[in-house]
């Protein structure tokens, strides 16, 4: 049974393809994918929600505030996918807050929101483990029916701080 949800999209596909081929899935060369063996949490030295290679790809990665901003708020819901511990309703949250980080970066250009997005997931979702950790909470939300937002649901996802 499919529960409806304000949400427009995930990317669950994205976790598999990793799994198979995590060099072809990682579209940033900067972040050199570290070993299996580190945890899927990773360090995050500042408890800002964001692991602290992650952070240092995004400060190098994206000169625009704003995007580097939206991008911030996409990498923080990933992040919470890979480290559900609350079920269903944990990988819903996540994919709340990724819904409006993708928003907020199709209000900011929707021309470059696939790539950005791609490249954020790959930054994140970098190592085997963390692949199967998505996959893993991907599949709480297998069925759901998530909506399209509308332009002014887009912009709004950015507020006057993305």
């Amino acid at each position: 049974m499919s529960s409806k949800h304000p949400f427009r999209f995930l990317r669950p596909a994205l976790a598999a393809a990793a799994l198979l081929s995590l060099t072809s899935c990682v579209a940033v060369e900067e972040v050199a994918p570290p070993p299996s063996t580190v945890p899927v949490a990773g360090t995050d030295a500042d408890g800002d929600g964001v692991r602290d290679d992650v952070q240092a790809w995004l400060q190098a990665t994206y000169s625009d505030t704003a995007v580097r901003a939206a991008a911030r708020k996409l990498a923080v819901s990933l992040q919470a996918m890979l480290v559900n511990t609350g079920g269903e309703a944990g990988a819903l949250a996540a994919a709340a807050g990724m819904n409006a980080a993708i928003d907020c970066l199709y209000a900011l250009d929707p021309a470059a929101l696939g790539g950005r997005v791609d490249a954020v997931e790959g930054a994140v979702v970098n190592t085997g483990n963390r692949a199967r950790a998505y996959a893993r909470a991907g599949a709480h939300l297998s069925g759901d029916v998530f909506t399209v937002s509308t332009v002014a649901e887009n912009a709004a996802a950015c507020g006057a701080n993305p």
